[in-house]
Formats: structure tokens, sequence, C-alpha cells
């Protein structure tokens, strides 16, 4: 099962990033976390236009089957 994440960092702040981790999940295919990927990117674009994304990851819990 994956979990989507993002990274996000203010525009202006050297110091100003933070995990966002989705609570719709987990998925179970890797493609449908990316898909999710997507869809969390344009909300993080629409409801804070001054963060930017700096990174996206699907993870896995530690000894989980995948």
């Amino acid at each position: 099962m994956y979990t989507a994440m993002l990274l996000i960092c203010h525009m202006n702040a050297m110091q100003g990033c933070m995990v966002v981790t989705d609570d719709w999940g987990p998925y179970k295919t890797k493609e449908e976390c990316m898909a999710r990927v997507e869809v969390m990117i344009g909300n993080v674009q629409e409801i804070t236009p001054f963060m930017i994304v700096s990174g996206t990851r699907c993870t896995t819990k530690a000894g989980e089957a995948t």
C-alpha cells in the first residue's frame, strides 16, 4: 500500500519547507498513488500560491509487502 507525500516550500523563505501527507489513502498501486500526487499538487497551487512543490513521493510502510 502506498501513501502520497509532497515536500512543499515557501518560495521566499529558505527554512519554510514542510511535508504534506495524504490522508485519503493508502493506495493499492503506485500508479494510483501518483495520480493522487498530481491532484495534491494542483490543490497546493490553488490554495497556497506562495508555496512551491519541491518533491513528491509514494511511500510504503517498512516491512509491508507491495
